[in-house]
């Protein structure tokens, strides 16, 4: 099935430099860690014209950061996630009403290919950057089944801009259906407030902006962890009617994705 994806314009500077390694959150809690790799956009008004012009935007928000990429760059892969709280708003993907998702975007750093490498190879995620969007009921209990979802995109070719993703099919939602951002790959649309290390940096457990923020992912609570094996061994959620557990929770990081949608009627 394909789509139309309208790319806008976007320019940031990079720098390559340091070490690959995994970014270490403070001991006291157990984190999904994002895959870290020590390297050092003008925000679309509307849709393709293929989207309706009363389409609503889900993840929205007053304030939001810009990728870490490429200057302290953290990315997210192989998981399907949202953001039960963004900027303070809360349930920023759960659909008001019954309605029709029509497209969606994110917001990619602008990195190389070079750097994309590094995340592709064998020790990392072991797939080119990619995702795709899915339509979850929430089932109770943190769990959530998947009712449809778009067809997957590669991402690289639109690093350091926020494409819009026009979906020839628009994706059918129910009042109180939560909108989810899944990576087959990995995708380089996160942020977290960050401090220097001793042997680098890693994300802050800024109080502030954790309060504010809050993303959940496909893991159960024992998978949410620093380690390399849950991290890169980890499989985002793509069966129609599966269901799987968002026990990952995340507070002080967000996923920079939007989606739109209109009313049905």
């Amino acid at each position: 099935m394909s789509e139309m994806i309208d790319r806008s314009e976007a320019t940031a500077a990079v720098e390559t430099g340091g070490n690959p390694g995994l970014p270490q959150r403070p001991t006291k809690r157990r984190w999904l860690a994002a895959v870290l790799v020590g390297l050092s956009a003008v925000a679309a008004l509307g849709v393709a014209v293929a989207v309706a012009t009363d389409a609503m935007v889900l993840g929205k928000t007053e304030n939001t950061p810009p990728p870490l990429c490429p200057e302290h760059c953290m990315v997210q892969g192989t998981v399907s996630l949202f953001m039960r709280t963004a900027d303070g708003e809360r349930s920023p993907y759960k659909l008001p009403k019954d309605g029709r998702i029509y497209a969606w975007s994110l917001d990619l750093a602008d990195i190389t290919g070079d750097q994309a490498d590094i995340f592709t190879g064998d020790t990392r995620f072991k797939a080119p950057a990619s995702a795709r969007i899915g339509v979850v009921k929430p089932q109770g209990n943190d769990r959530f089944k998947l009712l449809r979802q778009s067809p997957k995109i590669a991402l690289e070719p639109f690093f350091g801009s926020k494409p819009i993703v026009t979906l020839k099919k628009p994706l059918n939602a129910r009042k109180g259906d939560v909108v989810v951002l899944t990576l087959p790959g990995w995708a380089p649309s996160y942020y977290c407030p960050i401090q220097e290390t001793d042997t680098g940096f890693s994300c802050a457990d800024e109080g502030n902006f954790a309060r504010r923020n809050l993303m959940v992912a496909s893991r159960t609570p024992e998978e949410c962890t620093s380690l390399p094996e849950d991290i890169l061994g980890a499989k985002p959620q793509q069966k129609i009617g599966g269901t799987r557990r968002y026990g990952c929770k995340l507070d002080g990081e967000r996923m920079l994705y939007r989606a739109f949608w209109a009313p049905r009627g």
